[in-house]
């Protein structure tokens, strides 16, 4: 994904692995590509960064709710996915830094 040119890419969406989080913001970020993620509600490095270009969020679920996100198993049947964490998609705008963060020069 890192390698790629997303200058063709028009409202993304993104539900990248927790420890990928703080590379996919920081790759928007450079792209300068607005997107909507799904994030957990944690206290992670990246928190900083994807706060900064939030424009809208809403939760998506509550810890260990079960009716929101399913994997599929070998056999190809869905089954629930619980996190330990609320979870929210976030509207991430990186096309314009917003005026606040304009001495920081991103």
């Amino acid at each position: 994904m890192f390698a790629q040119n997303l200058s063709w890419v028009e409202n993304a969406y993104c539900f990248p692995p927790t420890p990928l989080i703080g590379m996919v913001l920081k790759f928007l970020r450079e792209q300068k590509k607005d997107c909507v993620m799904i994030l957990p509600a944690i206290n992670a490095p990246w928190v900083n960064m994807s706060s900064a270009h939030i424009v809208d969020l809403i939760e998506v679920s509550k810890p260990f709710q079960k009716t929101q996100f399913t994997i599929l198993n070998q056999s190809g049947k869905r089954i629930p996915k619980q996190y330990p964490h609320t979870m929210i998609a976030a509207k991430l705008c990186f096309k314009n830094v917003p005026d606040t963060l304009a001495y920081l020069h991103l």
